[in-house]
């Protein structure tokens, strides 16, 4: 069955999904998730240990194993208003390895919640780790067609970049995730 893109609505995607049914955090035995199954028309459901039994045996598995990185940074403004800075990808084309190994300063493409709480000048956000005061500035240097472009500036300035997003940064959450 083809569908035109351009007769998609989102009411026909629309549906009520109680929050119980959401898995707040992954099962101990990752092999107890539960599989949903959609097979010449029929819906079922199992566990993910069966699935060499389910899928046909000619079958090609393409194993996942990227990981979520901390790309949620929160700021206080001087009037305690938080601003958030979601980091989406490095400003020039940067491979992420080479970006995230960065020390001292980056420039990324990021979303802004909150960007009117953000008058001007710098967000800054301390913490101390181990002892050390670490220090992370964000400063908005320009607004592109659908995200802006911020420096991030750190103290100590031989932390890398993936080290101040474990440091400073959240794993980036849907709002149905309640953690």
């Amino acid at each position: 069955m083809k569908i035109n893109p351009a007769e998609i609505l989102i009411k026909d995607y629309t549906y009520e999904l109680p929050g119980e049914k959401i898995a707040q955090f992954p099962l101990k035995e990752r092999d107890s998730s539960k599989l949903l199954i959609y097979n010449k028309g029929k819906i079922t459901q199992d566990t993910f240990r069966n699935i060499e039994d389910i899928i046909p045996h000619n079958s090609l598995l393409i194993f996942n194993d990227t990981k979520v990185i901390n790309a949620r940074l929160k700021f206080q403004n001087p009037a305690g208003k938080e601003i958030e800075i979601f980091t989406l990808e490095p400003a020039e084309n940067t491979e992420l390895v080479t970006a995230l190994a960065q020390k001292g300063s980056v420039e990324w493409i990021c979303l802004v919640g909150k960007l009117k709480a953000w008058k001007s000048g710098k967000l800054v956000s301390t913490k101390n780790v181990n002892g050390t005061e670490c220090r992370l500035e964000a400063e908005l240097l320009s607004k592109r067609a659908d995200a802006f472009l911020i420096k991030l500036s750190w103290q100590p300035k031989h932390l890398t970049f993936a080290e101040i997003l474990e440091i400073f940064g959240q794993i980036p959450l849907p709002p149905y995730m309640k953690r």
